[in-house]
């Protein structure tokens, strides 16, 4: 029992360090290239070259909602601490409670997060439009120079076929299809919360069958104390013997 109050407190813990991880990791998951791509909505004439609104609409979405499932996940762990899941030796129907409750819901956030993440990579590799000819021709108003450098007139030109191929032209345009870190991080991060929920239900039933085991016990014991009472052989009492005086006569004195 000793070791699996240790392990409970150890999981108690980690479930409270995972439950923070989902949190951090939803606000900083539109970082790096990823963040770039907000960039590129409606820059010219309102119109998405690239083909990246749906991408930030979803990615958004999916943000907004696994905050929110952090915040819930660090609340569940709260109330498993409050109950004393971390501590007790003997669990009630409130420990059970709180387990079940913080588990189904860290199933649901693993869920969640890996079927979103693959969501939001197929839109960031494959729905956008990296590769030049795909999209919409670009068409610039330059200047157009002298031999002396002074402008002369201006010209119409195709600098690319969308916003993702400008970063040849324009330094500042960085977008970059193969920035996967962020969805390599959140595949990381189910496994690390499927785990944890898995983890915290095998040590839940561990402690279930050590009660269990032990009240069986205890109940074994008091029946061999009660049998063994009855076993005992009962002393037996002596019989009285009642000897009643029936002679009348009185003692006859020694004469002298």
């Amino acid at each position: 029992m000793k070791t699996q109050m240790r392990v409970q407190k150890i999981l108690m813990l980690v479930s409270l360090v995972v439950s923070a991880l989902v949190f951090v990791y939803a606000l900083f998951f539109m970082t790096g290239g990823l963040a770039d791509v907000y960039r590129y909505i409606d820059t010219v004439d309102g119109k998405d070259y690239i083909h990246c609104a749906k991408f930030v609409s979803t990615s958004q979405s999916f943000v907004s909602t696994l905050v929110a499932f952090g915040i819930v996940m660090i609340v569940l762990v709260a109330a498993m601490y409050l109950m004393a899941c971390n501590s007790r030796r003997k669990y009630y129907i409130t420990n059970y409670i709180a387990i079940g409750l913080f588990v189904v819901f860290a199933l649901v956030v693993a869920i969640y997060l890996v079927v979103m993440v693959a969501t939001v990579m197929d839109l960031y590799q494959n729905d956008i439009l990296w590769k030049s000819g795909e999209g919409i021709k670009i068409i610039r108003t330059v200047e157009k120079f002298d031999e002396s450098g002074k402008v002369i007139g201006y010209e119409s030109v195709s600098v690319a076929a969308n916003y993702a191929d400008q970063a040849q032209y324009f330094p500042d345009y960085v977008l970059n299809p193969n920035q996967t870190y962020n969805f390599i991080v959140g595949f990381v991060m189910f496994v690390i919360v499927l785990a944890d929920a898995v983890c915290v239900t095998l040590c839940t039933v561990w402690k279930f069958l050590l009660i269990k085991g032990e009240n069986k016990l205890l109940a074994e014991g008091v029946a061999a104390t009660g049998n063994a009472a009855q076993e005992v052989a009962p002393v037996e009492e002596p019989s009285e013997v009642v000897i009643e005086a029936t002679s009348d006569e009185k003692p006859v004195k020694e004469e002298k």
